[in-house]
């Protein structure tokens, strides 16, 4: 088992070796030197089977940076290190598992990898994972030494692979890529955990395509997303003391179907949701998390407004708990005052009416409140449609004169039009005319009168629900 003892400034090329120990001692950096911006350590082009970085002692100087370029490693681990001024980067490798585990370690830079299976880091104080074109194009990655070492020469499939970074507890956690092309090679999943052991200050993700982004934990430090395409969006068991920005979030792949937003048992008070197209993704699932103080600015809802489920699991949908409509009609009323607060009247109107929909469907309500819930949605959609009012006022009011001349024998069955009953149409509209406005009172047959009354009852019902959803957004909103 090869042990190597770094040796500062050292660079390590073409070798393939089974098992290595990189032993980082105090010794060998006495009397050095730094050189600023330069690795202490570098391998290139090497094919190493098991790697094992150790440190068992504080070192007393700038920067150990134990940088990897071009080379296939097999399987990654780093937990005993004691100095803190170490750091490790992995450039354009292809990795196996790797497991970086240890708060001492003061950053972890990973630049253009390929990984044939999860990345997990813990505890480390600094992470940095990018994408850029530089030495990234599909000829140069075919044509990398690497690829040779694994006896396959197929880079798509490699990159076919889910490419998984799973984060716990770091402090600062970075990650961007700057070429549109990413996606298309690659299926990315980042997963970020907060945690106590190290409490974390800032999280920037910046100009990603991701497959899945997956956030939990309490955090404790800013966090920004901006201009992020992603598939599947997962906040779970999430709370946070500092703001949080969600800028520019939109679906990855146009043609997918399958893609999801899941808020699950969180308290999203201090989250800023802005200019994120909701209504790109096919579910969105909102399970007893806290909403209503929730900023969103920008956002684009689906018109389904079905997609919204309070289901525990997103990939269940149709799995419900007994409470579901509960459960909606509360989520709902914490977006609907969400959206208020920031004086969205148009969405918040919208959500205040799916509150009311899902109110309705719940089975130990009053029939007196499902009937008047439920005559309220036939009417004008809870306040929000004019155009349910206008067309139920359209027909009734047609179907009741109709009855109405049927019941004075003045209907037309033949032989000579009276067209002066067309006029009459409209005097019969009005809420407010005489019963005999078009026989004289002798000539009125009891149908005739009920017709007449029940009309201007449910005419005058209809007006109120027009001018109510008519008058919709002059009301006044919480500010």
């Amino acid at each position: 088992m090869p042990i190597l003892y770094g040796e500062p400034y050292q660079q390590v090329k073409w070798r393939q070796i089974d098992e290595l120990i990189i032993r980082i001692t105090k010794e060998p950096f006495d009397n050095v030197k730094p050189r600023p911006g330069k690795s202490a350590i570098t391998f290139e082009d090497c094919n190493i089977a098991r790697l094992t970085i150790e440190n068992e002692e504080t070192i007393d100087f700038q920067d150990i940076l134990i940088s990897f370029s071009g080379c296939y490693i097999g399987e990654i681990e780093i937990e005993n290190i004691t100095s803190t001024n170490i750091g490790i980067a992995l450039l354009r490798c292809l990795l196996g598992p790797v497991r970086i585990n240890n708060t001492a370690i003061k950053r972890v830079l990973l630049h253009n990898n390929a990984l044939l299976s999860t990345v997990v880091i813990l505890k480390v104080h600094h992470v940095e994972i990018s994408l850029a074109k530089d030495k990234m194009s599909l000829i140069e990655w075919k044509a990398a030494p690497i690829l040779q070492y694994i006896g396959s020469p197929n880079f798509e499939e490699i990159v076919g692979q889910s490419q998984r970074y799973n984060l716990y507890s770091c402090e600062s956690i970075q990650h961007k890529t700057d070429f549109t092309e990413a996606h298309d090679w690659f299926q990315f999943s980042l997963s970020i955990t907060y945690g106590i052991e190290v409490a974390d200050k800032e999280t920037s993700i910046s100009n990603a395509y991701l497959d899945t982004l997956t956030m939990s934990g309490s955090s404790v430090g800013n966090i920004s997303l901006e201009a992020i395409r992603l598939n599947n969006f997962y906040i779970s068991r999430f709370s946070a003391t500092e703001k949080i920005s969600f800028f520019n979030l939109n679906r990855l792949n146009a043609s997918a179907t399958d893609t999801k937003i899941q808020i699950h048992l969180s308290n999203m008070d201090n989250v800023w949701f802005d200019n994120v197209w909701f209504d790109r993704f096919g579910i969105v699932t909102l399970y007893r998390s806290k909403l209503s103080n929730t900023k969103f600015t920008g956002c684009i809802f689906p018109e389904d407004y079905s997609r919204f489920v309070t289901v525990e699991n997103a990939h269940y949908p149709n799995v419900r708990s007994g409470n579901f409509d509960r459960d909606q009609y509360e989520t709902f009323l914490q977006l609907k005052n969400a959206l208020e607060s920031t004086g969205n009247a148009y969405e918040s109107y919208k959500f205040q009416a799916l509150s009311l929909q899902a109110l309705y469907r719940i089975r130990t309500l009053s029939r007196q409140d499902r009937f008047l819930l439920r005559l309220n949605d036939l009417s004008n959609r809870h306040g929000i449609s004019i155009g349910r009012p206008f067309l139920w006022f359209l027909c009734l009011s047609i179907l009741f004169y109709l009855g109405y001349l049927r019941s004075l024998g003045r209907l037309y069955w033949g032989g000579k039009f009276d067209s002066s009953l067309m006029g009459y149409y409209f005097s019969f509209l009005d809420i407010t005319h005489r019963s005999d406005f078009l026989v004289d009172k002798k000539d009125l047959t009891g149908g005739a009168l009920i017709i007449d009354y029940l009309s201007k009852v449910i005419f005058g019902y209809l007006i109120y629900q027009f001018i109510a959803a008519f008058r919709k957004y002059s009301k006044k909103t919480a500010s």
